[in-house]
């Protein structure tokens, strides 16, 4: 599956995008309010509709790497199909992430 996409930081939140042959989508990633317990995810996941409405399309977790790094597990649905992907950054920076599909 080739997913790309970058997530730039700002503030509490990140905004960027994420995109195969068939999709390619704005998305932001929000603090998720409602999080009372540790498995609940960190960031609600939104894109626009394409008449300009805010969709909750999915969620994200902070993990930790094998490498130790932090990095933002990702589970969105575009069109139907449920995408489960990571968000890296370079070392310990979390400000820009690269997104990447999950490896089985």
């Amino acid at each position: 599956m080739s997913i790309t996409g970058t997530l730039l930081a700002a503030n509490d939140t990140y905004e960027g995008f994420i995109a195969d042959l068939m999709v390619d989508a704005d998305i932001t990633l929000e603090p998720n309010k409602r999080k009372t317990a540790e498995k609940h995810p960190d960031f609600t996941v939104t894109a626009k509709s394409p008449r300009g409405r805010i969709i909750q399309i999915g969620a994200a977790w902070w993990k930790t790497s094998e490498a130790k790094n932090r990095m933002l597990s990702i589970r969105v649905n575009i069109a139907g199909n449920t995408l489960n992907v990571n968000a890296v950054g370079k070392a310990e920076n979390v400000e820009e992430l690269t997104i990447y599909p999950w490896a089985d």
